[in-house]
């Protein structure tokens, strides 16, 4: 097979009409918005930690759940909380001194795997009493709809999840309902979230690259229609000037009657042609929404069609 792009890895994407460097590409576009979307999950975390902390003490309270279960949860959102704080510090220090785009996608990276792994570590305790795997399912979802990495990152990352909570659940289920529940969902979980990220994610890249050819041709476009005005106007000047000369040498007598008219026939026709010079140049013209004077081959000779 062909390879381009990053050494060692294939040019075209595995049954995708598209390259590897693509798909980088629209990763490395959509930076940004993985940073406000690391720090937006981040507030969230501490935001609700209060919350947590307060329903894992609750709980204790009451004893409704084995204590070494509470105290698993609880550690659990300790890292969650630390992590949170983390990734804060890292974006508050990105602000001042950037760092290496190599850094920050792994960075990035990493509180995808975190919050992956978060879910799957909850669900993994749960296997001791209630055997839920619901927040790892929640999870998967946010994940498909949230994440803009490679794919194979997170679907290891979510299989390995999986796994997980499968070996919990056989080692600690005590309710044959409940393992029989995790064995069939918690596969049939993980390949839909599977299955939905590896589709979402090429609807994305092939919509980022259908909008940047889009910009592409627009920008030709712009680029060619401008410099073909300036080109087409040059020529039209030197006419414009033998007119005026013309008329000086008619004004002057020195012109027959059969040519007399001819300059303000020049005139005319140089006119219409400066008219649809200046309609080719508004159609390359950034922001014009529509040419000047409007319709199709109309009017004063100059027509030409819409932008």
């Amino acid at each position: 097979m062909a390879r381009g792009g990053r050494p060692g890895y294939p040019a075209r994407v595995r049954r995708a009409p598209y390259t590897r460097t693509d798909a980088d590409a629209f990763r490395e576009a959509n930076l940004p918005l993985r940073r406000t979307i690391l720090g937006a999950v981040a507030g969230v975390n501490l935001a609700l930690a209060p919350i947590y902390f307060w329903a894992d003490l609750r709980v204790l309270a009451l004893d409704a759940r084995p204590e070494g279960v509470v105290y698993a949860v609880m550690v659990v959102h300790g890292w969650v909380v630390l992590t949170s704080l983390a990734a804060l510090a890292y974006l508050l220090v990105h602000r001042r001194w950037p760092d290496g785009a190599a850094i920050h996608r792994a960075a990035v990276l990493a509180s995808v795997v975190n919050f992956v792994w978060v879910g799957a570590a909850l669900a993994v305790i749960n296997q001791r009493d209630t055997g839920s795997y619901v927040i790892f399912a929640m999870a998967g979802a946010i994940i498909v709809v949230l994440a803009y990495e490679r794919p194979r990152h997170l679907v290891w990352t979510y299989l390995l999840g999986g796994a997980a909570i499968l070996t919990a659940s056989e080692a600690w289920g005590t309710d044959p309902a409940h393992q029989v529940s995790v064995r069939l969902n918690v596969p049939l979980t993980v390949g839909l979230v599977t299955v939905g990220y590896l589709t979402y994610d090429r609807f994305r890249v092939q919509a980022f690259l259908k909008s940047r050819e889009l910009l592409h041709w627009s920008a030709f476009k712009d680029t060619l229609f401008q410099a073909l005005g300036h080109d087409l106007k040059d020529p039209l000047v030197d006419v414009r000037r033998a007119v005026r000369l013309l008329e000086a040498e008619r004004d002057a007598g020195r012109l027959g009657p059969d040519v007399a008219a001819l300059p303000e026939q020049l005139e005319v026709a140089n006119d219409r042609a400066f008219q649809v010079i200046d309609n080719l140049m508004a159609v390359g013209a950034p922001g014009a929404p529509e040419l000047p004077g409007g319709a199709h081959g109309g009017g004063n000779g100059g027509g030409a069609g819409g932008a």
